[in-house]
């Protein structure tokens, strides 16, 4: 039976940066909200852990900003957990690195991969797929 930790996929995930051009940056930075549905079919969980997963994940908003730092969040059993740190992109390849709370920078990254307003993030075997938000 595959079991994962949410907390760990989505401190794995919250820690997705270096040299990018301005243009590219440009068209991904937003509000990416995760697609709960798609994750958890990526994750390949078995149908008891399918919808509490979903219910979580469904919270996760990560917002990739102009000035190239990253904060994501969500709620998890009733508490807020969220992450910052710093991202780049390069021929559609997004890389996360997280920065704790001490302002030390986490050495472990992840990376995904942006297409179509899509983000697909895999971090240690879990994938994690969000949507960017209209613009408003």
């Amino acid at each position: 039976m595959k079991r994962i930790s949410l907390a760990a996929a989505l401190g794995a995930l919250l820690i997705i940066a270096p040299a990018c051009s301005e243009a590219e940056a440009a068209t991904v930075a937003g509000t990416y909200n995760v697609d709960a549905d798609a994750t958890v079919k990526a994750m390949d969980l078995p149908a008891d852990q399918a919808d509490a997963a979903k219910k979580m994940l469904g919270t996760m908003i990560t917002e990739l900003k102009a000035d190239m730092s990253y904060t994501s969040s969500m709620e998890m059993l009733g508490k807020k957990m969220s992450v910052k740190g710093t991202w780049e992109v390069k021929d559609g390849t997004v890389t996360f690195t997280q920065t704790h709370a001490d302002g030390k920078e986490e050495k472990a990254t992840s990376t995904g991969t942006i297409k179509d307003g899509r983000l697909t993030v895999d971090s240690e075997g879990n994938k994690m797929v969000f949507k960017k938000a209209e613009a408003k």
